[in-house]
């Protein structure tokens, strides 16, 4: 069966702590410290194992370059197998920011979170409005002053949501500062 193609474009906004949502995981943590999200598979596809295209952990992640003093980060991956979480590293200068806004976008249902550098889980999303009809299962993250994170390296986690129903999705990134 084909995976689906779904579309994820994480932007950030840059301008403090409102998760919009929840977690849509009985409002525990996805990720712990130090990321305790490693997934199986292997990155190499051998041995039967489906191949992957980025990391599972925040020792793995792939760098999205960028103008920490504005200028956007582009990238682009898939969940390639049930289970698979896909870690990204982003540096973002908060230097006069006041609010920084995530979202995803797709056809189906994506699962995000942003990471401090240790692998702590800042905030999460599964779905950004799962009472509108039809359920809006993007997922948003929006964090205002005076809860904007300090200047640094951040980790952004991209997974399956809850009612992914199992299509695998690929999705695109683009951090915007």
């Amino acid at each position: 069966m084909k995976t689906s193609l779904r579309w994820l474009s994480v932007a950030l906004v840059l301008t403090g702590l409102t998760a919009c949502g929840n977690t849509g995981r009985s409002g525990k943590a996805w990720f712990g410290p130090g990321s305790g999200a490693q997934t199986s598979g292997g990155a190499t596809g051998g041995g039967g194992a489906p191949a992957d295209d980025h990391g599972n952990d925040i020792q793995s992640a792939t760098f999205m370059a960028g103008n920490p003093a504005g200028g956007p980060a582009n990238g682009s991956g898939g969940i390639d197998y049930a289970g698979d979480v896909d870690f990204f590293q982003i540096y973002i200068d908060t230097t006069g920011v006041n609010t920084i806004t995530f979202s995803t976008s797709s056809s189906g249902d994506t699962f995000l979170a942003l990471l401090d550098a240790n692998g702590n889980q800042i905030a999460a999303n599964d779905d950004e409005d799962p009472n509108q009809n039809p359920p809006l299962l993007n997922s948003k993250i929006v964090l205002q002053a005076p809860n904007v994170p300090p200047t640094g390296f951040y980790f952004l986690a991209v997974g399956e949501g809850q009612n992914a129903q199992g299509t695998l999705p690929t999705y695109g990134v683009h951090v915007q500062f």
